[in-house]
């Protein structure tokens, strides 16, 4: 099986590598394309999504993979998820949650301890790599290109592809996750009972960066799943 994985906004690549390397151990294939999301000119997410599939090996635009998406990225799974057997959105971003997606609060610390249920268990790298990525997000040169990103993701119309691919839907909640609550998607999983709703305990927001372990049992019993 293939993975393709996406990062969310406060993110980048390297999230994934330890899931990738536990999936590819039990021999699947992964790709991880790298989103610019603050380079690149777009007005909406799919427009975004449109953009990225210029970027995916052709081998990834397939049946037999699944498309991975973590917070923003799960937004971008969707709008790709036509392309694909199975979406799996990993602490998706919900609309329903804090608005802002957490970028207006005033220090980085408070902005890690909503991000992560225990951001004290952060190696030096990993926090090293948040604070980076935190002062990039919210330098002065970036505002305008945020306020594009949050306005294109408010205005995503995520329902309309709950109503198109429930039966595609499989979501990993963390069982803390303060930027996009467990209670919305327990209520979604009413609405449309074929999604699938996984929660790990003891989680915050940024599921493969705190349990990429658990984030991998997961996503390798739903492959098991789909093959029985």
């Amino acid at each position: 099986m293939k993975f393709l994985l996406l990062h969310g906004l406060a993110g980048d690549p390297t999230n994934w590598v330890e899931t990738s390397y536990i999936l590819k151990e039990c021999g699947h294939k992964c790709f991880i394309p790298e989103i610019h999301y603050f380079n690149s000119n777009f007005s909406s997410i799919p427009d975004l999504a449109a953009n990225i599939l210029n970027n995916i090996p052709n081998n990834f635009l397939n049946e037999d993979t699944i498309v991975v998406g973590n917070s923003l990225g799960g937004s971008i799974a969707l709008s790709l998820g036509e392309n694909y057997s199975k979406i799996i959105l990993v602490a998706s971003y919900a609309k329903t949650s804090i608005p802002g997606m957490g970028l207006k609060l005033t220090t980085f610390a408070q902005e890690l301890s909503r991000i992560f249920h225990y951001p004290n268990k952060l190696t030096k790298n990993q926090r090293n790599t948040y604070e980076k990525l935190w002062e990039n997000i919210t330098s002065r040169d970036n505002i305008p290109r945020l306020n594009r990103i949050k306005r294109a993701a408010l205005s995503f119309d995520d329902e309309q592809y709950y109503q198109k691919l429930h039966h595609k839907l499989q979501f990993i909640c963390g069982g803390n996750d303060q930027v996009s609550p467990l209670e919305y998607f327990n209520d979604l999983k009413l609405r449309y009972p074929s999604i699938e709703l996984f929660t790990i305990p003891d989680c915050g927001h940024a599921i493969p960066v705190e349990k990429p372990q658990e984030l991998a049992n997961y996503i390798i019993m739903s492959t098991e799943k789909k093959y029985a």
